[in-house]
């Protein structure tokens, strides 16, 4: 789940992979808020009867509904190029009709992050909505130099310039949070798979030497104490050249999952190599880590530890 999901609590479809909900949830809000943005300018063009500006928002509805029925269809290509081609249509249009000032030519500002969103990015995808924005813009300063756009009064146009501003770089905050939080997910991602044992999910032993450096560091400066258990599997060897290769698997599964589950929070656990285990107890004297010894050795195959005093 997402932080937009909180917002906007949509149940995503049937058919939708669950590595594309985060994507689906970002086009739904942006495609959502687009569609209210386009019918309150309907409304309030049409209340002005303004019919050529009423009726390309109402071009520009359609299209964002589309765009939502495409996306809970699963087909986020095709809704991400609808959302580009909307945003280029209604500024092309909008800017020919009442000019510049009115501030509709700042959704082209939009045009580019959203080419990001295709789920198939590459350079040519952004190259080619780079040099679409510059057409556009290319096209308008040319229209406008033969063109006299409608005349709107100085105070309405400030107020739909204002409210232009504020969609469009609302739109550009979404997508720069997207954005920011994909990297972050990807970075977790890196981080865990960098520093945890494929098979038993636990530390792997060059994350818990890195701990290890940092607590004893901590109790140099700051004093206090710790403790470490180093614990192994006694006849591991004998139940792999047995059972085979997967059932030793299994026992490795089995036994990180009861070490985890017996310790505290603060304390780490990682797979040192092999069928060998080390356990950091933080805050805690030989009592304590003898207690925490006494809470695995009735397990079959695990009867010998070694404690270490620091």
């Amino acid at each position: 789940m997402t932080r937009f999901d909180h917002f906007f609590p949509w149940k995503h479809p049937n058919a939708l992979q669950i590595q594309d909900y985060r994507l689906y949830v970002v086009i739904q809000v942006m495609a959502s808020l687009g569609l209210i943005a386009q019918s309150g300018f309907f409304v309030f063009f049409l209340a002005w009867t303004l019919w050529p500006m009423a009726a390309a928002h109402l071009f520009g509805m359609v299209i964002w509904v589309c765009t939502l029925l495409a996306n809970r269809k699963s087909q986020h290509s095709l809704a991400v190029v609808m959302m580009a081609i909307e945003v280029a249509f209604h500024s092309l249009v909008a800017t020919y009709l009442i000019g510049w000032d009115a501030g509709f030519h700042f959704y082209l500002l939009a045009a580019i992050p959203i080419s990001f969103f295709h789920p198939r990015r590459r350079e040519r995808i952004l190259l080619i909505a780079i040099l679409c924005t510059i057409v556009c813009l290319s096209i308008l300063i040319a229209i406008q130099a033969t063109v006299q756009p409608i005349m709107l009064s100085p105070t309405l146009t400030r107020g739909i310039n204002s409210v232009n501003i504020f969609i469009a770089f609302a739109a550009l905050g979404l997508s720069c949070h997207y954005f920011r939080y994909a990297s972050w997910l990807t970075e977790q991602r890196i981080f865990k798979l960098a520093n945890t044992d494929a098979l038993t999910g636990l530390l792997n032993r060059r994350r818990m030497e890195a701990i290890l450096r940092d607590q004893i560091e901590h109790i140099h400066r700051y004093g206090g104490k710790m403790t470490l258990v180093l614990a192994d599997i006694d006849k591991f060897k004998e139940i792999n050249d047995a059972y085979g290769h997967l059932c030793g698997d299994y026992v490795l599964q089995q036994v990180s999952s009861m070490f985890a589950e017996k310790l505290r929070k603060t304390d780490c656990i990682c797979r040192w190599g092999g069928e060998e285990f080390l356990f950091l107890l933080t805050n805690t004297d030989l009592n304590w880590s003898l207690y925490c010894r006494r809470k695995t050795s009735p397990h079959p195959g695990i009867e010998r530890n070694s404690l270490s005093r620091v």
